[in-house]
């Protein structure tokens, strides 16, 4: 397994000031750090799209989190995979793990 160190993160707003689009336009993984930031503004450059603003940042952190973790398998079927459900009542947000 690789060590991931960070992520570039890169997201669209239309011209306009409306809100920005909800998923990512692109999401690129990095072994080291600096080779995201080297890389952030051409690839902002490239991901140009008619209409939009493209903004992008690179998103570091501690490999270690991820050292003990089998590799992630994007085969399996979603309905088997652990998700998080996540609520918020009043003032207080709170997560509980859910495995269907």
């Amino acid at each position: 397994m690789s060590n991931l160190a960070a992520l570039m993160i890169l997201v669209a707003c239309p011209t306009n000031g409306a809100h920005c689009i909800s998923q990512p336009l692109r999401v690129i993984s990095y072994e080291v750090v600096a080779d995201c930031r080297r890389d952030l503004n051409e690839t902002i450059a490239q991901s140009k799209r008619p209409g939009m603003k493209i903004y992008g940042s690179c998103n570091g952190f501690d490999s270690a989190l991820l050292r003990d973790r089998g590799p992630i398998n994007l085969a399996l079927d979603l309905k088997t995979m652990k998700t998080a459900h996540v609520s918020n009542r009043s003032a207080e947000t709170t997560a509980s793990g859910y495995a269907p």
